[in-house]
């Protein structure tokens, strides 16, 4: 990140780590993910801010490069942008972000500082005869890196979300949706001096998940909350 970014504070969390050599069990796939970047070239000096439009393809393509840069090989074309919500990487303490494919290739974006996920507070309603859970979050996604043209790119959007998970009784898969639709942050285009992100994002997926019981008794049981 740029060293003038100011990090939240991350969450106190039990040690979880995660085996670089395989894929998540509960992937939540980046569907979708739109919104702007106003940012300003030279602080104090510039007269028109610059807003640039910014969706998943984009933002791939920064994402792409920069693993490139780290040393890594050029992604697969059809890598996707994958949360784990039940893994915490070690180095950022933040949920493990990762690219991968449906070939098992697998790329740490957040142990390698190209992605950061959060989710920092939860308000649950769990209908347990259901199997099904309806959350509001505080929740944070940050994606940054240098573009093919050289220049530092950051999107960086928080606030209040939503998180929706149903069980299937019968298997124990568990389907769940994480989305925000108007969260903002820090924004950076071509190495802006500084800006502002607005937008959202939408992730999906499912799995049997590693503990059992609603996923937000996970979180408060790892987050310092519960015993």
């Amino acid at each position: 990140m740029k060293p003038t970014k100011i990090l939240m504070c991350a969450m106190a969390v039990g040690a979880m780590t995660f085996a670089a050599s395989k894929a998540s069990a509960f992937p939540l796939t980046l569907k979708s993910l739109s919104g702007t970047i106003t940012s300003t070239a030279i602080a104090g000096t510039s007269t028109t801010a610059t807003k640039y439009s910014v969706n998943l393809k984009k933002l791939m393509l920064v994402v792409s490069n920069q693993v490139v840069l780290n040393g890594g090989l050029p992604p697969p074309a059809n890598a996707t942008i994958v949360v784990d919500p039940y893994q915490y990487d070690s180095v950022n303490v933040s949920f493990q972000v990762y690219l991968t494919n449906s070939s098992g290739y697998f790329y740490s974006l957040s142990s390698n500082d190209i992605a950061a996920f959060n989710i920092y507070d939860i308000a649950t309603t769990i209908k347990s005869n259901g199997g099904s859970e309806n959350d509001t979050i505080n929740v944070e996604l940050d994606i940054f890196g240098a573009g093919p043209d050289g220049s530092y790119d950051e999107f960086d959007v928080f606030g209040s979300g939503k998180l929706s998970a149903s069980t299937n009784g019968k298997t124990g898969i568990v389907k769940m949706t994480i989305s925000l639709k108007n969260g903002a942050g820090l924004g950076v285009y071509q190495d802006s001096d500084d800006g502002v992100s607005s937008g959202g994002f939408n992730l999906q997926g499912s799995g049997i998940p590693p503990v059992a019981g609603p996923y937000s008794t996970w979180w408060y049981d790892n987050n310092g909350f519960g015993g």
